[in-house]
């Protein structure tokens, strides 16, 4: 196993248990859709990054990874009005429309 493969593990495994121990009465469903949509951009990103990594690839995976989340997000009915309400106070105003999209 590489070290970039190793460390991704440990990662997600520590993240796992952190959520476990500190999030005791969280919402299993809500987790389980919050990782599948981080998940499918992660997974598509990480398998985009076998081509060539030069410094202008950096754009397209970041672009793809957010468009993947957000397409994810949406089909999982991941935020709720609140989230949105909230979300719409810190984005500035030139990306409220992405909020309407959700």
């Amino acid at each position: 196993m590489s070290g970039r493969k190793l460390c991704f593990s440990i990662g997600c495994a520590l993240s796992l248990c952190f959520l476990c121990d500190h999030l005791p009465r969280a919402d299993l469903g809500f987790l389980g859709k919050a990782l599948l949509s981080s998940a499918v951009p992660a997974a598509a990103v990480y398998l985009a990054s076998a081509m060539p990594d030069k410094i202008l690839t950096i754009v397209p995976y970041t672009l793809l990874g957010v468009l993947l989340f957000l397409a994810c997000a949406r089909g999982l009915w991941l935020f709720a009005d609140e989230d949105k309400s909230y979300l719409g106070h810190l984005l500035p105003g030139a990306l409220q429309w992405v909020l309407r999209l959700l």
